[in-house]
């Protein structure tokens, strides 16, 4: 695993930029050497936002190494909108004042504001800046990122700056120039020209917020000098609360551990982590229940209830109680554990389950007696491989003994940009719930080392339970191959767009 961006953090500022939708981006080396200097000069740490990801086969060497250095945003459309109801909840006044200001530019009702996919990129964006802890944000030009930029440091509360070249542009948001000026604590005009034009537009008290990038006037401090000051001042006191609590706990009420019945534990990971062969071992154990992926998002919608041993009979009361509260329904799965004899009753949740609706891993957080086993996987390019063809053959299980047709084994083609976003993902989504789980008793498996050694794993989680456990005999079988060769037909491509990255080691020669 990587070190973990939302809890670790050195001595200097954070800084949030926002440059274009994709990064790197081959035509940007002047904004990101600008961005090194900031990062020296200030002693900060500085992060290009991001929701796109450029092919690194394309990009000049001078930029190829900043391939991963960025903070990528996952873009799904369930996660956005459960982001924008983070804000409406937990920052209520500055969600309302921003979307009444942005409904008025755009001449839009809140509904139709709200249903843009870029306002609701921007709002999500806001969020996984909030988690990081940003200090300062900082954009270019009057494209979609500098609307982000907007979006985040009105949510937010913290100082943004904005540097911009021109005072037109062909970009459909170029009408949010005059509330980019107004809320900007800092503007870096291109030129002394373009500052005065500025100022004549917009007001004379723009003069002192704006300083010029190319041949300032002389005795003008450097922008850099002048963020320095913006970074010393304190926030305002309404500011929004930073860090992963704040970001991805929403509702904490911590609860007392229970005095009596079975001990809830979660099985939480990724996709082609282990997750099916894990449950189905634990659910084999006298001692432990354990359910499937109560919250997965294709289940809810195909109305079913992956419950315990093929209980659940009462769909109809389980369908509901999932859908008006989690935290009864988790309820109900530890009550009916009992019936089981167990000692201890979990399920599965991946990460994509926990991002479309707050409230389970806000009950989950808040259970301090919750004991969580996160699977990880740091071959991620067979992750990714299992992953497409899960996806392409729809089949995410395969019973011991069953066969696979011929079809499902064949080598498949990895494009490049979607297995770098897989990498990017991943990465992400462990970090964020580490953060999130970081005080919760656990353990951390790998998938090689789990399914290479069950009999290790189930050592460990006999210390995990303090049970007595039995052989764990696996019901399903691994799919797929050992020999990347043999399983992805573009493998020399693969290899040369990595090479020279942080993931190269993941396609030896």
């Amino acid at each position: 695993m990587t070190a973990n961006r939302f809890l670790e953090r050195g001595k200097g500022p954070r800084v949030a930029a926002f440059v274009t939708w994709g990064f790197p981006s081959g035509d940007q080396a002047g904004v990101y050497a600008e961005l090194d200097a900031l990062a020296q000069v200030l002693g900060a740490e500085v992060r290009v936002f991001h929701s796109g990801v450029t092919d690194p086969t394309r990009l000049p060497e001078a930029v190829r190494g900043r391939v991963g250095s960025g903070f990528y945003v996952p873009n799904a459309n369930a996660i956005h909108a459960n982001d924008v109801e983070h804000f409406r909840r937990t920052a209520p006044a500055r969600f309302t004042a921003l979307v009444a200001r942005l409904c008025a530019l755009a001449q839009q009702s809140e509904t139709e504001l709200l249903a843009r996919p870029d306002i609701q990129a921007a709002m999500s964006c806001a969020r996984w800046v909030q988690a990081w802890g940003a200090d300062y944000v900082h954009s270019w030009y009057l494209y979609e990122q500098s609307l982000y930029a907007l979006v985040v440091a009105q949510l937010l509360g913290i100082p943004r700056g904005i540097t911009l070249h021109s005072a037109t542009s062909d970009s459909p948001l170029a009408g949010l120039l005059p509330l980019h000026l107004e809320q900007a604590r800092l503007v870096i005009a291109g030129t002394a020209g373009l500052r005065d034009e500025f100022v004549r537009r917009f007001g004379e008290g723009l003069r002192t917020r704006t300083l010029v990038q190319h041949a300032p006037p002389p005795g003008e401090p450097a922008p850099l000098e002048a963020l320095r000051a913006i970074l010393a001042e304190p926030l305002p006191a309404d500011a929004t609360a930073r860090g992963p609590d704040a970001a991805f706990v929403t509702r904490r009420q911590p609860t007392a551990a229970r005095a009596g019945g079975p001990k809830p534990f979660l099985v939480l990971g990724a996709e082609r982590t282990g997750s099916n062969l894990l449950v189905t071992v634990l659910g084999s154990q006298s001692s432990i229940a354990c359910a499937g992926e109560l919250f997965n998002p294709r289940f809810i919608q195909e109305r079913t209830v992956p419950w315990l041993h093929g209980q659940g009979n009462d769909l109809a009361a389980l369908l509901a109680l999932r859908s008006a509260d989690p935290a009864a329904f988790h309820a109900r799965l530890l009550a009916d554990g009992v019936r089981n004899r167990a000692n201890w009753v979990g399920f599965k949740l991946l990460y994509f389950h926990g991002m479309v609706d707050d409230r389970i891993v806000d009950h989950l957080v808040a259970q301090r007696d919750l004991t969580v086993i996160h699977l990880f996987r740091k071959d991620r390019i067979r992750r990714w491989l299992s992953h497409r063809r899960a996806v392409i053959s729809d089949s995410w299980y395969t019973p011991k003994g069953a066969r696979r047709a011929p079809e499902d084994e064949a080598p498949l083609v990895l494009e490049v940009v979607p297995t770098l976003t897989d990498f990017l993902l991943q990465e992400l989504m462990e970090e964020r719930y580490t953060a999130v789980f970081r005080e919760h008793r656990g353990l951390q498996l790998d998938y090689d080392d789990f399914t290479n050694d069950l009999p290790g794993t189930g050592r460990k989680l006999s210390t995990l339970f303090a049970e007595r456990l039995g052989e764990l005999v696996p019901k399903s079988k691994k799919t797929g191959t050992h020999d990347l060769a043999r399983g992805i037909a573009n493998l020399d491509e693969l290899r040369a767009a990595f090479a020279g990255t942080r993931w190269s080691q993941l396609f030896p020669a």
